[in-house]
């Protein structure tokens, strides 16, 4: 079977302050699903200064040695998606991430066969596969002057369902929201992934 090339798009702002900059597109060849990844990507304004390229960061890796200095930054987020229900995207980031970036996936897989032709018993047509769902990273955490601060970027990917029902190749959706998080333990910040389907997303962070 042929594969099906995805089209991405996305826009997001940050709810409540400035509108943010004019995002950046891009598109790349994927290799974990079908065809070619199209990408438009925004990072909300915020105080925290995160690193040059912090996404593409070594991954995190646990080891089970902790610090004698260590806490856990417990990150709380929701995620309200219209006609869902609401979903807890929730992360725990060790101290000792530094600059690592600790990776957590809410996606799940999905295939489908779109163009379907019968003959018989026989059905065959094309095969369209993708995670749908919410992708997490989390890095350099950190504490000043009692803010709680870390890079956060949070994406989420789906298809419309009237995109499966009516082509052969659908457009996948990529909303991301790149954010330098700072807040007080305990303030609850509101953002907004405003794509196709805009998603609300509630954060706030604490230490346990």
């Amino acid at each position: 079977m042929r594969k099906i090339a995805l089209g991405i798009a996305a826009s997001v702002v940050l709810a409540g302050c400035a509108k943010p900059p004019a995002p950046t597109e891009y598109i790349y060849q994927s290799l974990e699903h079908s065809g070619v990844v199209s990408v438009t990507e925004v990072n909300a304004p915020g105080d925290y200064e995160c690193p040059i390229g912090w996404r593409d960061g070594a991954p995190y890796v646990p080891n089970g040695v902790r610090k004698w200095v260590s806490y856990d930054m417990t990150f709380t987020i929701k995620a309200i998606v219209p006609g869902k229900k609401v979903q807890d995207i929730s992360v725990v980031v060790p101290s000792s991430v530094g600059e690592r970036v600790l990776m957590k996936d809410f996606q799940t897989s999905k295939n489908y066969m779109l163009g379907v032709e019968e003959n018989g018993l026989i059905k065959q047509g094309d095969s369209f596969f993708y995670p749908e769902g919410f992708f997490i990273r989390v890095s350099s955490p950190n504490i000043d002057a009692q803010n709680y601060q870390a890079c956060l970027d949070i994406d989420r990917m789906y298809v419309l369902d009237a995109d499966l029902n009516s082509s052969t190749n659908p457009s996948v959706k990529l909303d991301r929201l790149v954010i330098p998080f700072s807040a007080k333990p305990g303030e609850e910040k509101t953002y907004i992934m405003d794509g196709v389907v805009p998603t609300t997303i509630l954060i706030k962070a604490d230490i346990r």
